[in-house]
């Protein structure tokens, strides 16, 4: 679990997030990565989510939520089973 008011992620290499927790409470969630899989995840932001990936896999129970959400994809969104909301 990671939390904090704001958060920044930047891995290059691609960011696994499954049965993890990445919140900012207050404000932005800005991650950018290659892959982002959050199967079983959540990614939660008290402002805007903004997620830029190749593909972004949140199916199995994954959660997404933010007041706004932003996501900027060059391949696939993986939702099976998975809650966006804004």
């Amino acid at each position: 679990m990671i939390q904090a008011r704001q958060l920044k992620l930047i891995a290059l290499g691609g960011l696994n997030n499954d049965g993890g927790r990445l919140a900012a409470h207050a404000g932005a969630l800005n991650i950018e990565t290659a892959d982002l899989a959050n199967r079983g995840g959540g990614l939660f932001a008290g402002g805007l989510l903004r997620v830029s990936a190749a593909d972004l896999d949140n199916a199995a129970g994954g959660q997404i939520a933010g007041q706004a959400v932003d996501f900027s994809l060059r391949g696939a969104l993986g939702n099976r089973n998975g809650v966006i909301e804004s």
